[in-house]
């Protein structure tokens, strides 16, 4: 069973065609992204340490995704800056691991919307204080040839570290 199809069980019906189609057949997609970024200090060193995207309009945008449906690999280039994670289920919330940082989320279907709500960070698989941890929330919404992507990259002490969104899909 594929891996998006598993955590939402029979809400996966309910997401929008676009998005249905790509998380039974992922493939590649393109498009592009709006990446902002705090100006506060701390922030941007979050920026520099989880090696996100710098910021800027209309960044050109590719994701390939690869894997069996249990174990997937996503690999997002956005503007210069290459990001490859790895998504897997584990007791039915999705777990994004970026090199020692794992990030776990209740994923549910919102009008036809993927959404990913943050249920916590983890280093090395050990859970990270919620006042220090980064927290990413993020939205999919289906069009007819791809989605719409907003990406929301806080931490409760400092706020937003980068937000990215535009739209990406099938030429």
């Amino acid at each position: 069973m594929k891996l998006y199809r598993k955590l939402l069980g029979e809400d996966f019906e309910r997401l929008g065609e676009s998005l249905r189609e790509f998380h039974e057949s992922p493939q590649r997609v393109s498009g592009e992204l709006d990446v902002t970024h705090s100006t506060q200090l701390i922030p941007r060193i979050f920026v520099m340490l989880m090696g996100l995207p710098k910021a800027g309009t209309a960044l050109v945008t590719t994701l390939d995704v690869s894997g069996d449906g249990e174990y997937e690999t996503w690999t997002r280039q956005i503007g210069e800056v290459r990001l490859r994670t790895h998504q897997r289920e584990r007791g039915g919330r999705l777990v994004e691991a970026a090199g020692p940082i794992n990030f776990v989320f209740d994923v549910e279907e919102e009008s036809g919307a993927l959404v990913f709500h943050h249920y916590r960070s983890e280093f090395l698989g050990i859970p990270l204080p919620k006042r220090i941890a980064p927290v990413i929330e993020a939205r999919a919404e289906g069009l007819d040839r791809g989605w719409r992507i907003t990406v929301d990259i806080q931490c409760p002490r400092y706020g937003t570290i980068c937000r990215y969104d535009g739209v990406v899909g099938w030429e």
